[in-house]
């Protein structure tokens, strides 16, 4: 018997249908964002879904439910989006894109259509979340003393040595 007011451990291990996931926060560059900036929410309303027969999980039932979900919205069209957001998502999403810049998500992960409808709002948010973090600059070799810039190429230079010594030495 358990104790009142206890909560009873669940043991996910042995179902092949459970899919843990982390949080969004916690995945792709959305993580390394500053907590200071704002995150875009992407609002379902201005997203076009529709459904159709998925090759997933489901046994008979794939065959007469429509369960895929597919997600599309044209991102030069996306007034919730910042426009450099747009320019990098139409980027880093090319795959996904079709001639006329819609932007297609689709998920068959589950048997319904609620969590496929979730898992593709995920998909979609967590690319949102990438395309919004601007890209690193690049620091050059630039400013630098003769010095420096010698000290660097020796170290190179050693660096190379010692790998080219660990090859495997024919007889």
């Amino acid at each position: 018997k358990m104790a009142a007011g206890r909560a009873r451990a669940v043991n996910l291990v042995h179902q092949p249908w459970h899919i843990p996931r982390l949080p969004i926060a916690l995945c792709g560059l959305a993580a390394v964002r500053s907590l200071s900036s704002e995150r875009i929410i992407v609002p379902r309303s201005k997203i076009d879904a529709s459904f159709s027969r998925s090759s997933g999980p489901g046994g008979q039932n794939v065959n007469k439910v429509n369960t895929k979900v597919e997600l599309r919205f044209n991102v030069a069209e996306a007034d919730w989006l910042p426009q450099e957001v747009r320019a990098r998502l139409a980027d880093e999403q090319k795959a996904r894109m079709t001639k006329s810049g819609e932007l297609i998500v689709t998920s068959s992960e589950t048997r319904t259509q609620k969590g496929n409808m979730d898992l593709a709002m995920e998909k979609l948010q967590r690319m949102v979340d990438d395309a919004s973090v601007p890209p690193k600059e690049r620091n050059l070799w630039e400013g630098l003393s003769e010095k420096t810039k010698k000290r660097r190429v020796d170290d190179k230079r050693r660096k190379s040595v010692v790998k080219q010594n660990r090859k495997r030495v024919d007889f």
